[in-house]
C-alpha cells in the first residue's frame, strides 16, 4: 500500500520518523523488517493511536 492510500484511509499520522536499520541482532518492533530490508537500509515509520494502542507502518525500498 502506498503513502497515499495510507493517508487517505488513515488521515496524517500523529508521529513519524526516519530511521535506518541496524545490524542484527537488535530488539523491538522493526526487529520483523529484517526479512524484508537489508541492514542500513532507511524507512519510513508512521505511528497511528487508537486508545492506548499504537499501530506501526512502515515504508521502505529494497
Amino acid at each position: 500500500m502506498s503513502r497515499v492510500q495510507v493517508k487517505s484511509i488513515l488521515g496524517d499520522p500523529e508521529h513519524s520518523t526516519v530511521a535506518v536499520l541496524p545490524q542484527p541482532p537488535f530488539f523491538g518492533p522493526q526487529e520483523s523488517l529484517v526479512n524484508f530490508l537489508k541492514p542500513g537500509t532507511s524507512f519510513e515509520e508512521w505511528q497511528y493511536a487508537d486508545g492506548e494502542t499504537i499501530y506501526l507502518i512502515w515504508f521502505g525500498s529494497r
